[in-house]
């Protein structure tokens, strides 16, 4: 989600996500069997990156991103360099004539 505020001459977004993940089945016996006794993690991350499409070669952005995980018998978390970069689909370029008409 864009800020409206320019770092570095880039524009600065921020983003996240939760997510949640249960083990079933055999995965789930087998936490149980080694004592870990995990049913489920939970998973809360946040990024802040600045925004370099069409700026920097095949880069659509680059930040810092940091995640908190929890289950029934542990926490942490990490930190790490959050980018994404450019595919051939991501590429469109209208012509100049182009127009958006609204009737």
């Amino acid at each position: 989600m864009p800020l409206g505020i320019t770092l570095f001459n880039r524009e600065l977004h921020v983003g996240g996500y939760h997510s949640w993940m249960g083990f079933y089945g055999d995965l789930r016996k087998g936490f149980s069997e080694s004592q870990l006794n995990v049913n489920y993690v939970n998973e809360i991350h946040g990024r802040v990156v600045l925004d370099f499409l069409n700026k920097l070669w095949k880069v659509k952005w680059l930040g810092l991103g940091g995640s908190y995980f929890w289950g029934e018998q542990f926490t942490g978390w990490s930190v790490g360099v959050d980018a994404a970069f450019k595919s051939q689909e991501d590429h469109v370029e209208w012509p100049a004539s182009r127009q958006l008409r609204v009737f």
